[in-house]
């Protein structure tokens, strides 16, 4: 009788164990990134599901460099603290920019940088650039937003597109974060324009994707010229 009980009970601990909640992790979050999957159902995710997250500051150094957005680690830092992530008031004005720490910045970016910096006037700096033979430069997402930060203008940004380097990341993910890093229309519409070897997924459901995450039926027609 004690060795049937006995079997009862494991079977019972056994089951209760398999049907828990799943418990996230800062890897469990980068896992879903790579999965391509949106801010929006990450932060979903975390409202529902208990956590152990590490919010270290080395720890969120890993979440940045593996392109973890501001607005994920935000949710993730909220919920670490225990509360109810769907209750978290809504700044609807904030602008997620995913930015690597390990950006170098390029040599040919620096040299527009020295230049907006020295006061030369923008159409001079856009004609330089325009005319530069032999200089590739940086124009990948990081890049961009470095650029803005130290008062290069779009204009001069989307002429830098025209000599750009091949960016990995320009894919349809890759412009989803240019949309939620704030980054402009017309610079997006350029790279994109100017992608070369670059293929996006225009099936159906990319395209309905893409529109649930802010990208603009102008960028996804311009996507189109470099369909798979």
């Amino acid at each position: 009788m004690k060795r049937i009980f006995f079997v009862i009970i494991s079977s019972l601990l056994f089951f209760c164990s398999y049907a828990q909640e799943e418990v996230l992790d800062n890897q469990a979050i980068i896992d879903m990134v790579k999965m391509g999957l949106s801010d929006e159902v990450i932060i979903a995710k975390i409202s529902t599901d208990k956590n152990t997250f590490d919010t270290s500051v080395s720890a969120l150094r890993v979440l940045v460099d593996n392109n973890v957005s501001n607005a994920i680690i935000e949710e993730m830092v909220y919920a670490k603290s225990g509360n109810n992530v769907q209750d978290k008031p809504q700044n609807t004005k904030s602008i997620s920019k995913p930015i690597s720490t390990n950006y170098k910045r390029h040599k040919a970016n620096q040299g527009v940088i020295d230049m907006v910096n020295s006061g030369i006037d923008e159409e001079t700096i856009d004609r330089k650039v325009l005319l530069s033979s032999g200089v590739k430069y940086d124009t990948s997402l990081p890049a961009i937003l470095d650029l803005q930060e130290n008062g290069v203008s779009d204009r001069i940004i989307q002429t830098m597109c025209y000599h750009s380097e091949f960016d990995k990341s320009l894919n349809n993910q890759g412009v989803i974060n240019m949309v939620k890093a704030g980054i402009s229309e017309d610079i997006i519409q350029r790279k994109v324009l100017l992608a070369s070897g670059i293929k996006f997924d225009m099936s159906a459901e990319a395209i309905k994707h893409l529109k649930d995450n802010g990208v603009s039926s102008d960028i996804i027609q311009t996507m189109m010229y470099h369909a798979k």
